[in-house]
């Protein structure tokens, strides 16, 4: 009976001392999953990549074609010093008669003969001016509108033979310009004309006819001189003259 109690009480304390270890477990285990986690504040770390610097590419304008002959101010309106050889491009020489132009038309018709290229008779008797995207003149440069024109014949003029081809000075010097001194002035050889009908050259070396970019109805506006004296006019769009530009 002795013994028998005595293993009852040994089981006793056995069991006790496991469940105290199941006990300190469960806590162990409950403090480690109710541990507080970090929170998140919601905003997300800028990235470390630099974004490259991009500098726009901007186009760049055309440069102011330079007239060889120079430029002349003549009643605060700047002229070239020579008429228009190809299509946007300057003749050399202020006496240089460049080439032929029909009004509002692209097409530069020789200086000499043959002509060349082929004579056309198109819609340019037409109401409507110069257009600016048929421009003869180079970049900075345009034709110049009646009252340019006007402002020209008022400075005063004076017929010249001193170049390869007669023609006239404009400016306030015309009566003594000369081709080695002629300071505010611009030549306009006698270019002539080429006909509305033919393209036929007449008056070379006796008229000059200048365009102007606007138009009176269907007819266009120009500017004429001959020996004797010179003013505005105003006829065919058909027929062919040289231009000269003023600056823009």
């Amino acid at each position: 009976m002795k013994y028998v109690i005595l293993a009852l009480m040994i089981l006793i304390a056995s069991q006790q001392a496991h469940a105290q270890v199941i006990s300190n477990m469960k806590k162990s285990s409950s403090a480690t999953t109710t541990s507080p986690l970090p929170q998140s504040t919601g905003t997300v770390a800028p990235s470390a990549t630099k974004t490259p610097d991009i500098t726009p590419v901007v186009a760049s304008k055309p440069e102011v074609v330079l007239c060889p002959a120079g430029e002349i101010t003549i009643n605060g309106i700047i002229w070239a010093g020579a008429n228009v050889s190809e299509w946007r491009s300057f003749a050399s020489h202020p006496d240089s008669i460049g080439r032929f132009y029909q009004f509002n038309n692209t097409i530069a018709y020789s200086n000499s003969n043959p002509l060349a290229p082929e004579w056309k008779i198109d819609s340019t008797n037409v109401s409507i001016d110069w257009q600016a995207a048929k421009d003869p003149c180079p970049y900075g440069w345009r034709l110049p509108i009646q009252a340019d024109l006007l402002a020209l014949v008022n400075a005063g003029s004076a017929w010249y033979t001193g170049y390869n081809v007669p023609g006239r000075f404009f400016g306030v010097n015309a009566a003594t310009a000369t081709r080695l001194d002629n300071k505010g002035c611009i030549f306009l050889p006698a270019a002539g004309l080429r006909n509305e009908l033919s393209g036929s050259w007449f008056n070379q070396k006796i008229y000059g006819y200048y365009w102007s970019a606007k138009q009176n109805n269907e007819n266009s506006i120009y500017l004429y001189f001959s020996g004797a004296n010179s003013g505005l006019s105003s006829g065919s769009k058909n027929f062919a003259y040289p231009v000269r530009c003023v600056k823009k």
